[in-house]
């Protein structure tokens, strides 16, 4: 059954139907329509089509249309019956709602990141990329191996409701990371030492939302690695939603960490 729009309605056979099967261009996993807790009348583009999930057979004919939940990124909800000419918004998501489609395997094998409402989809590493990555993740290890615990691309909590970014490393002090239960939770912003980005097509990203995020929560140190030109740049002293200090370092300039001082990270090569 080949449909274009669809009218979620809060009531017993939209509750039968909260689980549909959809295959296709747009989602071949499980969406949790109900526990996402959307209403309205919604259209995917392409459509979608139904599998002959169990739950779909109890909707029967009371089920019109499904929703495309996650086509390039967002949800677009229209206004009046099923036409989106006359008018559109973007689905504000909630990290409930963000864990929820994790849950059930719908952003398997995406590169996603929840910022400010809006799920974005991350452009795929290059080998430029990994490389840095590679030697970054190598260095930050030997340098910190007795002092902190590295993380890597790993999702930080934040103050808010509707974010969630992930950064390449994050680095935890052993008290830190030895007292806190991370197996329940993720690590929070004031408890990260600093984190790292290796930015490459992300480099306006990263140095200006992702970066005032970080300054907004009150993390203390971030570097971002510029793959395009090798340099290294230092924020620290965070205020106000942005960092009131910034260096950059050539390769072969040394750098250290605000938290681990007494250590230098040869940052640039192996």
């Amino acid at each position: 059954v080949l449909v274009k729009t669809a009218r979620l309605e809060q009531n017993g056979t939209y509750r039968a139907c909260s689980r549909l099967g959809i295959s296709g261009t747009v989602l071949d996993k499980v969406a949790p329509i109900g526990r996402l807790g959307l209403s309205g009348t919604y259209r995917a583009r392409p459509p979608v089509r139904l599998a002959g999930h169990p739950a779909f057979k109890k909707c029967s004919s009371s089920v019109v249309q499904v929703a495309g939940l996650i086509y390039t990124g967002v949800m677009t909800q229209a206004y009046g019956r099923t036409d989106l000419e006359r008018g559109v918004s973007r689905f504000h998501f909630t990290l409930e709602h963000y864990h929820t489609m994790i849950e059930a395997g719908l952003l398997e094998g995406k590169r996603v990141q929840l910022i400010r409402g809006e799920l974005l989809n991350m452009t795929p590493m290059g080998p430029p990329h990994i490389g840095r990555m590679a030697i970054l993740n190598m260095q930050l290890t030997a340098a910190l191996r007795s002092q902190a615990v590295i993380l890597s691309q790993t999702p930080i909590s934040l103050e808010t409701k509707d974010t969630e970014p992930e950064a390449d490393f994050v680095i935890l002090s052993l008290e830190v990371f030895q007292e806190s239960q991370f197996e329940n939770r993720l690590p929070r912003a004031r408890e990260v030492s600093a984190l790292v980005e290796v930015s490459d097509s992300s480099l306006a990203f990263d140095r200006g939302e992702k970066l005032t995020l970080y300054a907004e929560n009150g993390v203390k140190e971030v570097w971002i690695l510029v793959v395009k030109t090798g340099r290294l740049e230092v924020y620290r002293n965070p205020r106000d939603g942005a960092y009131l200090e910034k260096r950059t370092l050539e390769p072969g300039e040394s750098a250290r960490f605000l938290d681990y001082s007494d250590v230098e990270v040869v940052w640039w090569t192996l």
